[in-house]
């Protein structure tokens, strides 16, 4: 039975009680996680409050620092090529958040690959500067991007390796201090990240590494008043915590696909997935009741009707607090879909193996689909899945979504790291994997005017104006 433990001031730490973790394939306490309490907090405050708000590195300052976190991404880059390390990686990705092997490789490799692009000098090339002539000799302005200094992450379930290595090694390149809480589910993923970037040479100090509860994690973050937070999960969280830090956040929320006559393909991929090799799996996040209960309460719009799916997985032994749902698709009726007292039921996202699907055939019902997706809140991705251009053309120049897969091979997964992952409209929104993401979430604009002169010799003080 696995127990890791929290990071804190460059050491390995316990806390006082622990939190037992249940297999999400049995149900069973496989590994036990500290559970921080509020009086075990000061520390992680302490740290955040003392961190300089110039970071531990900045353009001016420690700029060694940059080179060393472009040897830190080679050397670890370098392990996760190794067999042996990214099989035990996926393997682990796979014990906390069953997905198959395939899914929990890609993650890992996508990793690796972030790593080996931020190898080198690539991570001072992040904190270039550009210089504009000034009004007479001697005078110049130069735009630097600063870090924030101390900076908080949370992270979910669901790519346990992927989304906090990408952040916090964000954050870290551009000279910020960092608190990282995730998902306790999953928390034993990162654990071992951070002891294998520790062998790569990562300053044990640069990380504080936490496991608690959502009260306690919302109390070190109004207390601790870190400079900027990056949190991935619930919007209504996220809301709440955008409030409560006075904006100072950045945030991700959820995608949806737009796709054309493909219910009867959809529904063959989807009887492909089984239990027996994780293509479907656990969803730790939502109860398979939670999941029955809105597909009951989507089936009382007039005219709905479940695609395919719709059940329990079979012969499984998933906890109850976990869900355990079939690929599962719901239709609605455009009609219905977006009328007022529908709209917020239709559009409410269920974190696991389901969708709703609509249909739409004349000019008119295109315009009642970009009316409804202007309703929305979330805009992270997008997929318009067609090869007519014009269709393309509309649908893109009405929508505002961030990441936004176009053509006829149109998808809507991966986050791989070789393109810009987030989302738009929003002045919070977050992102991950590009040098421009880790610039926009992980660092600020800082201007610097150097007048240096030379100053006439005839110079006198100018009349008063």
């Amino acid at each position: 039975m696995s127990s890791p433990t929290a990071a804190l001031n460059g050491e390995w730490v316990s806390t006082r009680k622990t939190e037992g973790i249940k297999d999400p394939m049995t149900g069973e306490v496989f590994m036990h996680v500290p559970l921080t309490q509020k009086d075990e907090l000061q520390p992680f405050i302490d740290n955040l409050r003392s961190t300089p708000k110039h970071g531990l590195h900045n353009p001016f300052k420690n700029v060694e620092r940059y080179l060393l976190y472009g040897e830190i991404s080679n050397r670890a880059a370098a392990m996760l090529r190794e067999p042996h390390i990214e099989h035990y990686f996926v393997r682990l990705i796979q014990r906390v958040a069953p997905k198959s092997y395939i899914q929990a490789k890609n993650e890992v490799v996508v990793t690796r690959k972030f790593l080996e692009n931020f190898s080198g000098d690539q991570v001072r090339f992040l904190a270039r500067s550009f210089g504009v002539p000034g009004d007479h000799l001697g005078q110049m302005s130069n735009g630097h991007r600063w870090p924030y200094g101390p900076v908080a992450l949370v992270t979910p379930f669901n790519f346990p390796l992927e989304i906090p290595v990408l952040q916090m090694l964000g954050a870290l390149y551009m000279g910020n201090r960092p608190t990282l809480k995730l998902d306790s589910k999953v928390a034993v993923v990162m654990y071992e990240a951070l002891r294998m970037l520790h062998a790569c040479g990562m300053p044990l100090n640069d990380v504080d590494f936490i496991n608690s509860d959502g009260p306690v994690m919302n109390e070190l973050l109004l207390k601790g008043n870190p400079k900027n937070t990056l949190f991935t999960g619930s919007s209504v969280v996220a809301e709440k915590l955008a409030a409560e830090l006075k904006g100072r956040i950045k945030l991700e929320d959820a995608g949806f696909d737009w796709k054309a006559g493909i219910e009867e393909k959809i529904k063959k991929l989807a009887a492909r997935r089984k239990l027996d090799d994780l293509t479907v799996g656990p969803v730790l996040t939502v109860t398979t009741k939670r999941m029955l209960d809105h597909i009951d309460a989507l089936l009382k719009i007039p005219g709905a009707r479940v695609a395919f799916g719709g059940k329990e997985l079979k012969n499984h032994s998933i906890p109850s607090e976990y869900g355990a749902l079939e690929p599962t698709a719901v239709f609605v009726p455009l009609s219905e879909a977006t009328k007022p007292e529908n709209f917020d039921l239709v559009t409410t996202e269920i974190f696991g193996p389901f969708q709703i699907i609509t249909e739409y055939d004349t000019d008119a019902d295109v315009e009642t689909i970009l009316s409804m997706l202007e309703r929305m809140e979330a805009h992270l991705t997008a997929s318009v899945v067609s090869n007519d251009f014009a269709f393309q053309q509309h649908i893109l120049a009405h929508t505002v979504n961030g990441t936004t897969y176009n053509g006829i091979r149109a998808r809507t997964t991966g986050a791989p790291q070789n393109h810009w992952f987030g989302p738009a409209g929003d002045p919070r929104a977050g992102a991950i994997g590009t040098p421009e993401a880790i610039k926009l979430v992980w660092s600020c604009h800082r201007e610097i005017i150097n007048d240096y002169g030379p100053i006439s010799k005839d110079w006198t003080t100018p009349t008063a104006t």
